[in-house]
């Protein structure tokens, strides 16, 4: 790391200006939020949709996660979005921490799927 610099276990969508008019927020780790980016801007969602990166899993950082999901009193989506499939990568350790954060009017089955 550069000088100056420190470790953030959570990065916000700094290309989120206006946060009340994001639908979805999605929960990534590690470099596939850089294919997320690309995803995203090739399909004319960069107002709807932010992108969170999560870089420390454990210890899971709560309480910048729960800053994260207060920014974005709008959406109506919350997912954990990883290349792996359900049953490999982080899901299973994400899955419930987020259940526990999200409010509870926004969470169904696939909030976090």
């Amino acid at each position: 790391m550069a000088p100056g610099t420190k470790f953030q276990p959570v990065l916000q969508d700094a290309s989120i200006k206006d946060t009340s008019k994001v639908e979805k927020v999605v929960f990534v780790s590690g470099k596939f939020y850089y294919d997320l980016v690309k995803e995203r801007e090739a399909r004319g969602y960069n107002e709807r949709m932010a992108l969170v990166r999560i870089e420390e899993l454990s210890p899971f950082p709560q309480h910048e996660v729960q800053k994260e999901i207060e920014k974005f009193q709008t959406a109506n989506q919350f997912v954990w979005c990883q290349e792996e499939p359900q049953n490999a990568g982080a899901y299973a350790f994400m899955a419930p921490r987020l259940a526990q954060l999200l409010p509870k009017n926004k969470v169904t089955e696939k909030s976090i799927a």
